[in-house]
């Protein structure tokens, strides 16, 4: 993956990520803590804690293409990172109860459906673009 284009996965990436954080976030307090009331700072620490998720991209920087076998442990490796970054601004910030069970497990399965989700979404669009990719390659090849 060259630079601008993962740059430009991390802006969309961001965005997306930014809306399953505030998607998260609107979950988790239904639940946990309904009668909550977020300052204007708690909102800027989503948006950092999505800012920082969306840089766990990096991992699939290569000048070089990366392998199937690579990209499974670079795929581990980002979840890892996100799961550190969310739970670790989550339990600074005391979103999440330390001693709470239900909560540490309720935060893990949304931060697993989430990263899923992009994940899914990512696939289906890259999916998309080699397609198109090797449909006009097809057709250069059929034309000379």
């Amino acid at each position: 993956m060259s630079l601008m284009n993962l740059l430009k996965s991390i802006a969309l990436n961001f965005l997306i990520i930014l809306g399953g954080c505030f998607l998260a976030a609107t979950v988790f307090c239904s639940i946990f803590a309904n009668d909550v009331i977020f300052a204007l700072k708690d909102l800027w620490m989503i948006v950092l804690m999505a800012f920082t998720s969306s840089l766990t991209i990096f991992v699939y920087y290569s000048k070089r293409e990366i392998s199937k076998k690579s990209m499974k442990y670079r795929k581990i490796i980002q979840f890892l990172m996100v799961v550190i970054c969310i739970f670790g601004i989550g339990l600074a910030k005391d979103w999440i109860d330390k001693d709470s069970v239900p909560q540490l497990v309720v935060m893990f399965v949304i931060v697993v459906v989430v990263f899923f989700a992009i994940s899914t979404y990512n696939y289906i669009i890259n999916r998309k673009v080699a397609e198109r990719i090797n449909h006009a390659l097809e057709k250069l090849r059929g034309d000379s």
